[in-house]
């Protein structure tokens, strides 16, 4: 009887271990250059807010850095040019200083929605805040809808 039962148990897990769900999502990053310096997220999110308008926030964090863009009248892929409409871009550095973008462009190239596979948002940034140049940024980032 034991027998019996440790086989039907080992059939079982066996079983529920190969029908785990296969993930075609890509990990969520974003990645620039500030300063001639490369930076890489460890983790990054989209945030949408449908209160007035649709507004996006995009952020990522890395090593005691945080990456910010805002979006602030979102119509999907394209151009928003950095402080039009409520746009925005922001890096705190490591010395807790905030670096807020006086000029510049965040692209939006790819918003896929469709609710299967994987839902991102994918695109370029760059800005100038300050001193402190931040260039060939980019982001693919996953997206969880409401």
């Amino acid at each position: 009887m034991k027998r019996i039962l440790f086989f039907i148990l080992t059939v079982t897990v066996v079983v529920l271990g190969s029908c785990k769900k296969k993930s075609s999502s890509v990990p969520a990053q974003m990645t620039a250059v500030i300063d001639n310096r490369p930076w890489v997220s460890g983790n990054s999110a989209v945030k949408f807010d449908k209160s007035t308008g649709v507004h996006i926030t995009i952020t990522a964090d890395s090593a005691n850095t945080h990456m910010k863009l805002d979006i602030g009248n979102y119509t999907g892929a394209g151009t928003y040019v950095v402080s039009d409409s409520g746009n925005t871009a922001s890096y705190i550095s490591r010395d807790g200083e905030t670096h807020v973008a006086t000029s510049g462009q965040i692209v939006i190239t790819s918003n896929t929605t469709n609710g299967t596979n994987r839902n991102g948002i994918k695109g370029t940034f760059q800005f100038l805040a300050g001193t402190v140049q931040v260039t060939a940024g980019a982001f693919d980032v996953n997206m969880y809808l409401n």
